[in-house]
């Protein structure tokens, strides 16, 4: 498939999203919009270059910046981008992709230096990422792979290569035998399969954590009860709330530690509870950061009992009120500083005044 046909095919899938590169792969931008038509399927493109740039737009990332950690935190950024340009009232055929580099640099390098490409998608439902070994190709090279890798993963999220599905059991850099392009390279192509695939992630998350993702409906849901979960999170029976927890416990849980147990014990014999009625909740949108994409809710979900883990998209205590009427709210100092905090409430104490009476 030539280059032309594959994009044609992306711009009218009916797909829309935001793309963001750092590092390298930049020609992926010019592949996406060079024939036209690019504004059906690029709501909005981010290119984060510098140091400063990277912080300002991550708010302050503190990882590794070329990983599929921060690949997908780009990536949902970008997905979050995405639903707030699109105007859709469900964000079903919506996408962040993002690609984070380490290329080979003018100049000296340091002995030992990797080359990689990391690149995410986020959707409405799933969660992807890739992490690939670069051969020592020079920089131009490089920057041409990992471009036609960009452009591949954004045909994945949009199902078009090859006139069809893409074959998820193919790895993605396998598709590249199907792209055969005019260009310059075309007469000494680059050999993609010869790039190592260090990880790939990927995950589907279950209809209940989809529902998350909704930019207008608040809700939440929790998983089947029992003492230890018998499969991963993600395969558990996660069903809509029924009824208001007694007390809850919320936090990002990054990692769930022994202060966290202590203080829904505190709460309980207060309250005069048992402490597995005091359940634990993780918005999976924040007020502040981007939402948790499904790897990362599947990792913090695995370190609670099954039944004691509430997950929904309530990011303000108001909502959580709203969410959870008459329940009891345990908070530790640093969660209540950001409920008193005036910048989340647009600066007004006033507003910051109305929230703690909603709140009760």
């Amino acid at each position: 498939m030539e280059l032309e046909t594959l994009v044609d095919k992306i711009h009218t899938s009916g797909w829309q999203g935001v793309l963001t590169i750092t590092g390298g792969g930049t020609g992926a931008f010019d592949r996406l919009l060079r024939f036209g038509g690019g504004s059906a399927t690029l709501l909005d493109a981010g290119l984060p270059y510098g140091e400063r740039a990277f912080q300002e737009h991550t708010k302050d990332w503190k990882g590794k910046i070329v990983s599929t950690e921060a690949a997908r935190f780009l990536a949902m950024i970008a997905f979050e981008r995405a639903k707030k340009l699109s105007g859709h009232a469900y964000p079903d055929k919506l996408f962040g992709v993002a690609a984070t580099s380490s290329l080979t640099k003018k100049g000296s390098e340091r002995t030992g230096r990797l080359h990689r490409a990391c690149l995410a998608f986020q959707t409405t439902d799933t969660t992807w990422a890739i992490e690939l070994d670069l051969p020592a190709w020079p920089r131009t090279q490089q920057e041409d792979a990992v471009s036609r890798m960009i452009v591949l993963a954004v045909a994945r999220v949009c199902r078009t290569v090859s006139g069809g599905l893409i074959d998820e059991n193919v790895p993605l850099e396998k598709h590249e035998r199907h792209l055969a392009t005019s260009e310059a390279h075309a007469t000494n192509p680059l050999m993609l399969d010869e790039l190592k695939t260090v990880k790939t992630e990927c995950m589907v998350g279950p209809r209940a954590w989809a529902s998350l993702h909704h930019p207008k409906i608040v809700n939440a849901c929790r998983a089947s009860s029992g003492n230890r979960y018998s499969a991963s999170p993600s395969a558990m029976n996660w069903e809509p709330l029924k009824e208001p927890p007694k007390a809850i416990l919320a936090g990002s849980f990054n990692p769930l530690h022994e202060g966290h147990m202590g203080m829904a014990e505190a709460g309980a014999s207060v309250l005069r509870l048992d402490v597995r009625d005091v359940l634990c909740e993780i918005a999976v949108r924040n007020a502040d950061k981007p939402s948790l994409d499904f790897l990362e809710i599947e990792r913090r979900a695995n370190q609670f009992a099954a039944g004691s883990l509430v997950l929904s998209n309530a990011a303000t205590f108001v909502e959580k009120s709203e969410l959870y009427p008459g329940t009891t709210f345990l908070v530790g100092a640093d969660t209540w500083e950001r409920i008193l905090d005036e910048r989340f409430y647009g600066g007004s104490q006033e507003a910051c005044d109305e929230a703690l009476k909603k709140i009760g």
